[in-house]
């Protein structure tokens, strides 16, 4: 008795995880080719008008790159949930916030201020 195989071809906005292989060689567990990595916001990711100012020049910088949040999150180690939070929910820790700016080639700077302060008489 003959066995019979079928092949039906995956479609590309399929969401079910692949295994594929990093550069490094490694297996990685993604979502098929239509999304890897949040590519269909690549250059496009909402800055919400009620965000930190910080989090809101974060993302204009991030758009300007390219680059998408998955990515910063894989770069800097701050979870991917909680970056995405910072735009909606949440305002970001000095620690994760620097953290997401170094994987974008950033740091935060402290600046002396012009005028009014105290102590400065």
């Amino acid at each position: 008795m003959a066995r019979l195989s079928v092949s039906v071809p995956r479609p590309e906005t399929c969401s079910a995880p692949v295994l594929e292989t990093s550069s490094a060689g490694a297996a990685v567990v993604g979502r098929g080719a239509g999304n890897r990595l949040g590519t269909r916001w690549r250059g496009q990711i909402p800055i919400p008008p009620k965000a930190h100012p910080l989090v809101r020049r974060l993302i204009r910088i991030a758009n300007a790159r390219q680059v998408t949040l998955t990515e910063i999150a894989l770069e800097s180690g701050v979870s991917p949930k909680t970056i995405s939070d910072w735009r909606y929910r949440s305002a970001p820790s000095l620690t994760n916030f620097e953290a997401a700016l170094n994987a974008l080639g950033y740091e935060l700077k402290i600046v002396e201020r012009k005028g009014g302060s105290v102590g400065n008489g």
